[in-house]
């Protein structure tokens, strides 16, 4: 992980219970171990199991109980309470930053802390708000196409594999897959901390049938699960016995020892992708569906369907496949690797301090063309309220109309170029140069509103001038600007553009700015 400090706290706001598992804590400590330095970090949340608890002491924290979860007003006056008090105590020159994981924190939640003069990033999967406020706002999933965050206009969105969240004590352990290192198959089984619905009894109910021989199984009993009294109930007259295992210090050479994984599509579903082991995997609830599907997709894992649907007999069938397949798994366990980096946390991090500090490190970012890949990225920025404001078509965009007119732009090569700024794999600008006739060129582009006045603007027109000139062969390039427009036309002045006439453009008053070659 990064060790430079980001001279501000980290404090993180969430919850572990049997209710709701330990995922969002567990997620966020990736993230404390990029805050690691000689600044206090705070842990915020109510966590019922004491060995929890210590290892978020052991990760750095102050540890601070929340009583009373939201809904419960204590919880966000109390926040704010323990926010005010470690500010005075420490006396940060920037702002604090807040992570804030959990399904119950709404918008008015929200709201309240970034209100309170706190840099907030949100972390969520569902989408299930119909708006959020925050600085940024990260879902390490994929989000389904057509489908965009309403919150304000200086959010910054983080989505996808890239930004996952995977623990120092993964990053740190080589991942080997065993494959066909013996004669017998090593089953690992975890549906996470709580697994309140208890799908591994489903599981070992369908094992118990299983006659293949030469099969190694432990199952993985989380933190706060409640049914572990049932289960070993379950398992005492169990043939071919199975090992429980309960207290983990060193979960990464757990899943090394395994050859397959049997898991919920959470967000250990990617930590084992991340060390390599093939999967099967259940969706315990609506959002791991996209998950699941994901690493399906991938070839990483293969489908048990849903819990609510979970068939013994399909169970079964499948998992004898792929206990069968040393081959099939090599190639499972070669694409989970390829998923995921473990470079998540710190470019989120990366991102945060340059962000919150308003200064950019030039190896952080970058000037590319256009991919394919970006279609979802710029349909982000194109419906972010600030861009659309400032916009010839103003009005909402579906995303088949944008896919439509952005592939139409990738195929026309002779008449479009397209370039993106990015910074640690997010699109922070981009600029679109149109040939309209010869020797004339117009300039559409854009930035992010977060990232506006960093000089962004002036760093495309100037980087991409040339470029542009030369791949349309033209010797005129043109930018319309609507006058109320002040950032834009600073842009232009500031690259050399020279100011020509002024036009009304949807009962707007517009500036066109031209730039000649030579």
């Amino acid at each position: 992980m990064e060790s430079e400090n980001t001279h501000s706290t980290l404090i993180i706001r969430a919850d572990a219970t049997a209710r709701i598992g330990i995922g969002h804590v567990m997620r966020c400590l990736s993230l404390g171990e990029s805050w690691a330095g000689e600044k206090k970090n705070f842990f915020l949340g109510q966590v019922e199991n004491k060995t929890l608890v210590n290892r978020i002491k052991g990760n750095g924290f102050q540890f601070k109980s929340i009583p009373a979860v939201y809904p419960n007003p204590d919880d966000l006056s109390q926040t704010i309470g323990h926010l005010m008090r470690q500010r005075e105590s420490l006396n940060d020159a920037q702002k604090q930053v807040v992570i804030l994981d959990g399904y119950q924190f709404d918008t008015h939640y929200q709201k309240a802390l970034r209100d309170s003069d706190r840099f907030t990033l949100v972390v969520d999967d569902m989408i299930h708000l119909s708006r959020y406020d925050a600085d940024i706002i990260l879902n390490q999933s994929c989000i389904p196409h057509g489908k965009y965050y309403q919150c304000n206009s200086n959010a910054l969105i983080l989505t996808g594999p890239k930004f996952r969240l995977i623990r120092n004590e993964f990053r740190n352990s080589a991942s080997v897959f065993g494959g066909d290192n013996t004669s017998e198959t090593n089953l690992l089984v975890f549906f996470g901390g709580a697994d309140k619905r208890n799908a591994t009894l489903k599981v070992i109910r369908a094992l118990q049938r299983l006659e293949k021989k030469h099969l190694q199984i432990k199952i993985l009993l989380g933190p706060v699960n409640r049914n572990k009294d049932r289960l070993k109930e379950e398992l005492s007259n169990f043939p071919n016995g199975i090992e429980f295992v309960e207290t983990v210090s060193d979960m990464a050479s757990l899943f090394n020892w395994a050859d397959i994984g049997v898991a919920a599509g959470g967000e250990t579903s990617w930590e084992m992708a991340y060390m390599g082991l093939p999967l099967f995997l259940m969706a315990l609830n609506d959002n791991q569906v996209s998950n699941v599907k994901a690493l399906c997709d991938a070839g990483a894992a293969v489908s048990a369907g849903r819990l609510e649907d979970f068939s013994e007999n399909n169970f079964l069938s499948l998992l004898d496949e792929l206990c069968s397949a040393s081959e099939q798994r090599a190639n499972m366990s070669h694409k989970a690797r390829q998923l995921v980096d473990g470079e998540g946390p710190n470019r989120i991090f990366r991102i945060v301090t340059a962000m919150n500090s308003r200064t950019v490190r030039s190896e952080s970012l970058s000037l590319r063309p256009v991919s394919t890949q970006d279609a979802h990225a710029l349909y982000q920025l194109a419906m972010n309220p600030d861009v659309r404001q400032n916009s010839f078509s103003p009005n909402p965009i579906s995303y088949t109309h944008h896919l439509r007119w952005f592939h139409e732009k990738l195929n026309r090569k002779e008449d479009t170029v397209i370039w993106v700024l990015d910074l640690e794999g997010v699109v922070v600008g981009q600029i679109r140069y149109d040939r309209h006739s010869a020797g004339h060129a117009e300039i559409d582009f854009s930035v992010h509103p977060a990232f506006r006045g960093l000089g962004f603007g002036s760093r495309l027109l100037d980087k991409t001038r040339s470029m542009a000139v030369k791949r349309l062969r033209v010797n005129r390039l043109k930018g319309v600007v609507f006058d109320s427009n002040q950032i834009s036309r600073s842009c232009f002045i500031k690259s050399g553009y020279t100011a020509k006439i002024r036009s009304q453009i949807h009962a707007r008053t517009c500036e066109v700015f031209e730039y000649r070659q030579g």
